[in-house]
C-alpha cells in the first residue's frame, strides 16, 4: 500500500493523473488502518531516539467541531490534548477531488504535528510556515520509509 500511495503522491505533484483516481473507502477502518502504521512507524523512530511517544487520539466528525485548540475545519492537531480531529466532509471532498493519498497526507501532516510536540519543536516559536512545511517532511518521511 506504502508504494501505491507514494506513487499516487509523486504523480500528483507532477500532475500526471489524466483522470480521477480509484478510491477506497474513506472511513472508520481506513483512519484506524492508517494511524495504526503511523503509531508503530513513529513509536520506533521515537524510541530510537529516547523520546518516549504518546499517540494522539484521532477523531473523526461530520462538522466543524470545536477543541481546545480552536476549530477543527479539515483535519487538526491539538497539543494541548494530543489529539487530530477530521472533518470528514472535507477529508470526503478532499479525498474526491485528488484521491486516497490525499487523506493519507493529511493525516500524517496532522501526526507530524504530534512528532513535533514530543521532540519539543512547537515550543520554540518558530514561524508557522517552518511548522507546517516541517510536518509535510515528516509526514513523508513516513511515506517514503
Amino acid at each position: 500500500m506504502k508504494k501505491q500511495v507514494v506513487s499516487s503522491i509523486i504523480a500528483l505533484s507532477l500532475g500526471l493523473f489524466p483522470f480521477q483516481p480509484l478510491q477506497a473507502a474513506w472511513d472508520r477502518p481506513t483512519i484506524a488502518a492508517v494511524s495504526d502504521g503511523l503509531d508503530a512507524f513513529w513509536g520506533e523512530v521515537l524510541r530510537r531516539l529516547g523520546v518516549k511517544y504518546r499517540y494522539p487520539l484521532v477523531y473523526s466528525h461530520r462538522n466543524i467541531q470545536s477543541t481546545p485548540c480552536g476549530p477543527a475545519m479539515l483535519a487538526h492537531y491539538c497539543a494541548n490534548s494530543n489529539t487530530i480531529h477530521l472533518n470528514m466532509a472535507q477529508m470526503d471532498r478532499l479525498v474526491g477531488q485528488v484521491g486516497d493519498s490525499a487523506g493519507y497526507f493529511a493525516l500524517a501532516h496532522e501526526y507530524g504535528h504530534s512528532v513535533q510536540r514530543h521532540l519539543g519543536i512547537l515550543n520554540k516559536n518558530l514561524p508557522i510556515v517552518k511548522i507546517e512545511l516541517q510536518a509535510d517532511c515528516l509526514a513523508g518521511t513516513f511515506f517514503c520509509s
